[in-house]
Order: C-alpha cells, then sequence, then structure tokens
C-alpha cells in the first residue's frame, strides 16, 4: 500500500475527536494526524489524506474525489458510508466490529429487565406515591431470540444461555453461533421462531435484505406479551407497523435505541406509550470507547503501513 518511511495523514471526524486523537497519537506518534471538526472540513481535508477515520456523517453528505485509500468507521454499522463513496470506489471499509459487545449486550439486558418488570409502570406510580407490591418475574426459562450473530449477538446470546434463557440464535446462514448455548437457525426461519418467543432482540446490520425485516406481518406474529429490543438500526423495523402493534396491545413493550429517522421526532407517538422505553442510539456509546477505538486503529495503520492484512475489511456487497 505504501512504503514504512512514507509520511501518512489520518483525518479524524469524530464528536470526540480531540480525546480519540490524543489517544491515537501516543500509541502512534509517527501518523500525521489532523481534525475535521465538521462535514464541510472533511470534504477539503480528505483530499490531502491518505486515510479516514469517522463517526457517523449527516445523510447526503458525499467525500470529493480524493486519494484516500482506507477507511476507518467508528461504528460497527457501515449502512450510512456507502453512499457517500461515489467518488472513492476503491476505498477500503473497515468497521470497529467487536468494541460495542460488551456495552450493547449490557444495555439489551437491562432493558428486558427493565420491560419485564414493567419498569416504566413502577416510575409511574412512584411519581404518583402509589405503593403496590407486585412479585418480581425473571429471566430464567424465558424464551430469547438474538437476531444477528456478530460479536454484539454472540455475546448477547452467550448471556442469555447463562442466565438459563433458551436461546435462539438467527443468521443469514443460520450456521453461526455460540457452541452448545443456543439452536441456531436461519433468517428464513424467522416467523416460525417468533411465535415462541418471550424477547426478541435486534442486534443485525442494515442491508437492502434486513430493511423492514420486522414488518406488520412479523409483528403480527409476536406474542401480544413479548418483548422487542431494537439495538441494531432502525430501518430494521417497519416504524409505522411497530407503532399501531403496540397501541393496540398486539405486542407487550419494547425498548428502541434505534428509530427510522435519527433525532425521532417530537411527534412521534411513540414518545408517550407507556409501554416503550426510548433512549437516544447509545447502547453502543461505551465509556472507554475512544480508548478502545484508538487501539483498534492503530492496530490497523500499522498493518496499513506494513501492507499486510486489516482488521475488519467491511464487504460492501454484503453491507458489513
Amino acid at each position: 500500500m505504501t512504503s514504512p518511511d512514507q509520511p501518512l495523514l489520518a483525518l479524524v471526524h469524530h464528536e470526540e475527536a480531540e480525546t480519540l486523537a490524543r489517544h491515537i497519537a501516543a500509541l502512534a506518534p509517527d501518523l500525521h494526524l489532523e481534525l475535521a471538526a465538521d462535514p464541510d472540513a472533511l470534504a477539503q481535508a480528505s483530499q490531502r489524506a491518505d486515510i479516514i477515520l469517522t463517526g457517523r456523517l449527516p445523510a447526503g453528505f458525499v467525500f470529493p474525489p480524493s486519494g484516500v485509500t482506507w477507511l476507518q468507521s467508528t461504528s460497527s454499522g457501515i449502512d450510512y458510508l456507502i453512499p457517500m463513496l461515489t467518488n472513492l470506489p476503491d476505498v477500503l471499509i473497515c468497521n470497529a466490529k467487536g468494541l460495542h459487545a460488551d456495552a450493547m449486550a449490557d444495555y439489551a439486558f437491562c432493558m428486558m429487565t427493565a420491560l419485564l418488570i414493567d419498569l416504566p409502570r413502577l416510575q409511574r406510580e412512584q411519581a404518583a406515591r402509589v405503593w403496590s407490591p407486585r412479585s418480581v418475574p425473571t429471566l430464567r426459562s424465558r424464551s430469547l431470540a438474538v437476531l444477528g450473530q456478530g460479536p454484539v449477538g454472540l455475546e448477547i446470546a452467550r448471556r442469555g444461555a447463562d442466565l438459563g434463557m433458551r436461546v435462539t440464535a438467527v443468521s443469514r446462514s443460520g450456521d453461526s453461533g455460540p457452541d452448545g448455548l443456543a439452536a441456531r437457525r436461519p433468517v428464513e426461519a424467522l416467523h416460525e421462531i417468533l411465535p415462541d418467543s418471550d424477547v426478541v432482540v435486534l442486534a443485525l446490520p442494515s442491508t437492502p435484505q434486513t430493511r423492514h425485516l420486522i414488518d406488520a406481518d412479523a409483528l403480527a406474529l409476536m406474542r401480544p406479551d413479548a418483548i422487542l429490543v431494537n439495538i441494531a438500526r432502525g430501518a430494521v423495523v417497519d416504524e409505522a407497523a411497530l407503532v399501531a402493534a403496540l397501541q393496540e396491545s398486539r405486542l407487550g413493550a419494547a425498548a428502541l435505541d434505534v428509530f427510522e429517522q435519527e433525532p425521532l421526532a417530537a411527534d412521534s407517538p411513540l414518545w408517550a406509550m407507556p409501554n416503550v422505553i426510548i433512549t437516544p442510539h447509545m447502547s453502543g456509546n461505551p465509556a472507554d470507547f475512544c480508548a478502545s477505538m484508538a487501539h483498534l486503529f492503530v492496530d490497523n495503520y500499522r498493518r496499513f503501513r506494513d501492507g499486510t492484512d486489516l482488521l475488519n475489511v467491511v464487504d460492501w456487497r454484503r453491507g458489513y
């Protein structure tokens, strides 16, 4: 790719760019770093750069023609990047797969438990000073379907099994999943799996094939007391169909960290639903993310500099 003595310029575009750059500089002092504070700065500076490290970008952004040969995403999902690369057909893309698994699994089980004990109702009763004791349900022996078997889905499936849940790992091929911990099924079997699932967690990438995978038909198959947790992408769920299912009590509850449009519109009925927990796309943002991301980036930088294979290379055609 490049000779070891050739200076390289990396652009850092991220909401915590200064912190991220500080960690990177400590690990790779030979790498020239430049902060791109906003998309306009990124567009201008990318014409001089070899490498781009970037987080989320606004819809409609397109990279200008440049000599960039490697783009490192700070996200596991790269669906948002693909339309932006029309001028960079040969760029190598890597994602941050694996860095978010623990935090996202923590979030998923927090939300499962919160909805199982009906925490929103308990909070309303607290606000009204209502004392209403009840029994506490547990996750043990409940059926958990985990859609997506990347690092996040695998971690959720593993933890579910450790808690005594009956886990079904659903993936594109059906041949992945933690050995001995879960039943393995292909995504084509989804409509057979949903009626028997107490909890469904979405942890799969956004691709043309997964768009509205959870649609009105899928929601109609779910039990009226089932819980849906979406930590994947908003486009995986038909949001209008989900709203209808929740309003009509055809689905028990939902925890939603991602939405078809973000931020979620102020007039969305989801905000006021008593059986919904909404969070602002935060499940994949662990407190130590900048340090972990810097280590992954610098590992890949050294591979890039030395002409060896990079980690987490994305297949554009598959979208992950």
